[in-house]
């Protein structure tokens, strides 16, 4: 038995047979058809005509007359013997939320930075200039010193986190609150006791599987195997160790220079 056929149109646009069902998928547009509605499916040319028990009918572009010719053929085969009269009614379309523009506080914190970036770079330059380049090392030293031992806070944390999770974590299906954008959504959950907290991760449909802590159900992380969270902390620390090295190094160089 052969693998099912999606049928993959030129415009991005997607058909298949799911059980009982034809799904079209479209950017941001999901179709679920059932099958006891469909009459007939018919190739023209490189297109299959799904035509409903209503008279509608659906255009699905198969990319080529081939491919359209084997899913007319594999959908024609798979409608019941009994066919539901409804039609159109039957059929279920559904839209992913729109994007929605970041929130004051991101853009507040690009400000914020950019300030304290350009206050750094000023004050490098000053130094450099007053007292000799020796001591733009131990000034550049104190970002990666500083980061490294940030990035060590969050690895630690993080490995709490797992660990808590591990052994007493509830998982939960939180939903699509908010999508800023392809790489920047807000999920929700509600916790036994009817709280309602949030996750940030990028957008991965309309709900996401999480874990959550029951004593801080603030805490939480989407479901993954003990061992990618254990490779996941061991990087963050690899990482924090790199970094802070580097910035003890310069400090080093800047004490030994001066």
């Amino acid at each position: 038995m052969g693998s099912a056929q999606i049928l993959t149109g030129r415009d991005g646009h997607e058909a298949l047979l799911d059980g009982a069902v034809l799904r079209l998928e479209a950017p941001g547009v999901h179709t679920r058809i059932p099958l006891a509605v469909v009459r007939e499916a018919r190739a023209e040319g490189r297109e299959v005509a799904v035509e409903l028990t209503d008279g509608a009918v659906h255009r699905l572009d198969g990319g080529n007359p081939t491919a359209a010719g084997a899913f007319a053929a594999a959908l024609t085969a798979a409608l019941p013997a009994e066919r539901d009269p409804a039609g159109s009614a039957k059929v279920v379309v559904s839209r992913d939320k729109p994007n929605e523009p970041l929130p004051p506080r991101f853009w507040v914190l690009v400000v914020v930075l950019g300030l304290l970036a350009v206050g750094y770079l000023g004050y490098l330059v000053f130094a450099g200039v007053t007292h000799g380049p020796s001591v733009i090392l131990g000034i550049i030293g104190i970002v990666p010193l500083g980061a490294g031992l940030a990035v060590l806070a969050y690895a630690l944390i993080n490995a709490k986190v797992y660990t808590v999770l591990a052994l007493r974590g509830i998982t939960v299906s939180a939903q699509l609150a908010r999508r800023y954008r392809k790489s920047a959504s807000t999920y929700e959950y509600v916790d036994a006791h009817g709280g309602v907290h949030t996750y940030s991760a990028s957008y991965r449909g309309e709900q996401v599987k999480v874990v959550y802590d029951p004593k801080q159900p603030d805490d939480c992380s989407r479901i993954r195997s003990r061992m990618v969270a254990l490779l996941a902390v061991l990087a963050q620390l690899l990482a924090a160790l790199v970094i802070t090295t580097v910035g003890l190094s310069l400090a080093a160089l800047a004490v030994v220079d001066g």
